[in-house]
């Protein structure tokens, strides 16, 4: 008779059957709202992109790949393989990539090689002797990361051994 008291969830059951369901609807309905800080979809942005690498060297999943391009740097996230850890985010030095909350990423197997974030980060030539270079653009992490006298150089970019030119230049007309 001992067994009767445990009988309890017949009455949970009973009473579920006239309730309406717990779940999402989704995919037949309305998809659910992702939290804000849920880490989804990987976003870059190429006008800060500086072509360092940071972001293959931490991928976990070994998603980001740079290939060097006659025009710049050519920067490839591929979502199948990421990890959604943030670490490419978190470590980039101008901001360049961020995790969107963007969560429905399901896609049939023929569209695995389309599911790719595909970026070109543009070299800027030097002012004085016309070598390609990569210059940041405009943030100001980017400045405390690689230098502001590198950074100020926006509208006049020049390679390392013009800008030591220029500031020898500079030194030697403060002197006379």
């Amino acid at each position: 008779m001992k067994w009767i008291g445990n009988l309890g969830f017949v009455a949970e059951l009973a009473a579920n059957l006239f309730r309406a369901p717990r779940t999402e609807a989704y995919p037949l309905g309305p998809a659910p709202e992702a939290p804000k800080s849920l880490r989804g979809r990987v976003r870059v942005e190429a006008d800060k992109c500086v072509g360092c690498s940071t972001c293959a060297q931490v991928c976990v999943g070994d998603a980001i790949h740079l290939q060097e391009q006659e025009e710049g740097v050519r920067l490839i996230v591929w979502h199948g393989r990421c990890t959604f850890c943030g670490l490419c985010a978190y470590y980039c030095p101008t901001g360049a990539l961020e995790l969107s909350n963007e969560w429905n990423l399901s896609h049939a197997n023929a569209d695995k090689y389309t599911m790719v974030e595909d970026v070109l980060a543009k070299y800027q030539v030097c002012v004085d002797c016309g070598t390609r270079l990569m210059v940041p653009h405009g943030n100001v992490f980017a400045a405390s990361a690689i230098g502001t006298d590198r950074h100020n150089q926006m509208n006049s970019p020049r390679c390392d051994a013009c800008r030591r030119k220029q500031q020898a230049r500079l030194v030697m007309e403060t002197r006379l």
